[in-house]
C-alpha cells in the first residue's frame, strides 16, 4: 500500500514550498539583501528584496512551463533558491543565511507568472494564512560533510520553511493536490527542513522532514484515511530538453518504504512511471536511481520569528 504514497513525494514536492502571500502595495524594493542584526551587531539573516526573487522567477517563467501547479512547484522552488543562493555564495561563501518573506515571494509570483489573488490556488492561500517563510544556509561549510559514491554536488544548501510558533496558527496545514494520479493530500507541517543540493542536470531534495500526504482517490485511500499519512524521505529531479520532468523518490509509512518514478509534463499533468519504455528515458532513470551517499553537517538555521 506505500507503493502509492509516493505520488505524494515526486507529484507535490511542492515541497510546496512555494511560499506565498497577499500581495504587499508598492513597488518591489531593490538593491542588496537587507541585513537582520544579532544584538552583537553582527548579521544574522539576509532578507532577500522582491525584486531579486522577480528576476529569478522571470528567468523560470521564460523556460515556458507551468510554474503555478503544485506538480511543477518543487522545480521551480528549487532553481530560484539555487539561483539566489549561488548569488550570494559569491559574494561571500561564508555569508549568513537568506531569508525570503512570504510576502515578498508572493507579490514577485503573482506578477512572474500573470495571476492575480482570485487565481491563486489553494496552497497559496493557506501557505498565506500560515505566513510560511523560507530560510536557506548556503555557507559552503555548513552543509555537506562528506560525499561518498558520487560527485560531490556544485551547490548544497539547507532549506527551511515554516512559521513562528508563537503566532499561535496551528502546527499543520493541508490541502489536496487533483493534478497527481491518484489525488492526494498533501501536508505541510509548521516546520520542514531539506537540503537541495544542485549536480548540473539533477536535483536532489534530501533529508526531508515536515511534510506528509495520502491519497484521497483510488483503492488505496480508505487504506491510508485509516493508518494515516506517509512521510516524504527524498526526490531527485531531472528535466528533459522537452521539458519533461522526471522524478525518483522515497516515501515511508511506519517501518515500509517506498522508491518510485514519476513524470511530469511541461502543463503540470503527472503520472507514475517513465514517459516511455524507451533506452533513453530509462537511462535517465538508472542516473536517478544512483543517490549518492551524502553526510551532512548538523542544522544551524534559527526557528521562525514574528519579529523579521
Amino acid at each position: 500500500m506505500i507503493r502509492t504514497i509516493f505520488g505524494i513525494a515526486a507529484l507535490s514536492l511542492a515541497l510546496t514550498p512555494v511560499v506565498l502571500a497577499p500581495a504587499a502595495s508598492g513597488q518591489p524594493t531593490s538593491g542588496d539583501p537587507a541585513p537582520i542584526f544579532n544584538p552583537d551587531g553582527s548579521v544574522r539573516l539576509l532578507v532577500v528584496s522582491r525584486e531579486d526573487l522577480r528576476r529569478a522567477m522571470d528567468k523560470e517563467v521564460a523556460l515556458d512551463y507551468s510554474a503555478f501547479t503544485t506538480t511543477n512547484s518543487a522545480r521551480f522552488f528549487a532553481d530560484v533558491v539555487l539561483m539566489l543562493a549561488r548569488e550570494a555564495q559569491e559574494k561571500d561563501p561564508h555569508g549568513p543565511p537568506l531569508l525570503f518573506k512570504h510576502e515578498d515571494w508572493y507579490d514577485a509570483f503573482l506578477d512572474a507568472v500573470g495571476i492575480d489573488r482570485s487565481e491563486a490556488p489553494i496552497h497559496v492561500r493557506l501557505a498565506y494564512q500560515y505566513k510560511q517563510d523560507v530560510l536557506i544556509d548556503y555557507d559552503i561549510d555548513a552543509v555537506v560533510k562528506s560525499v561518498k559514491d558520487g560527485p560531490d554536488p556544485l551547490l548544497a544548501v539547507s532549506v527551511q520553511l515554516g512559521w513562528p510558533e508563537s503566532l499561535d496558527l496551528g502546527m499543520k496545514y493541508s490541502y489536496e493536490d487533483t493534478l497527481s494520479k491518484p489525488h492526494l493530500q498533501i501536508t505541510n507541517h509548521r516546520l520542514i527542513q531539506h537540503r537541495l543540493l544542485d549536480f548540473g542536470d539533477i536535483v536532489s531534495y534530501d533529508e526531508v522532514d515536515g511534510m506528509t500526504g495520502r491519497p484521497t482517490t483510488g483503492i488505496m485511500a480508505a487504506i491510508f484515511k485509516l493508518f494515516g499519512e506517509g512521510r516524504i524521505n527524498w526526490s531527485r529531479i531531472f528535466i528533459a530538453d522537452n521539458g519533461v520532468q522526471v522524478t525518483r523518490g522515497s516515501a515511508s509509512k511506519g517501518p515500509f518504504s517506498v522508491v518510485e518514478t514519476v513524470h511530469v509534463l511541461p502543463d503540470g499533468t503527472g503520472d507514475k512511471g517513465l514517459p516511455a519504455e524507451t533506452e533513453k528515458w530509462e537511462a535517465i532513470e538508472r542516473r536517478l536511481a544512483a543517490k549518492p551517499k551524502v553526510e551532512y553537517k548538523q542544522w544551524r538555521l534559527p526557528d521562525f520569528s514574528a519579529d523579521w
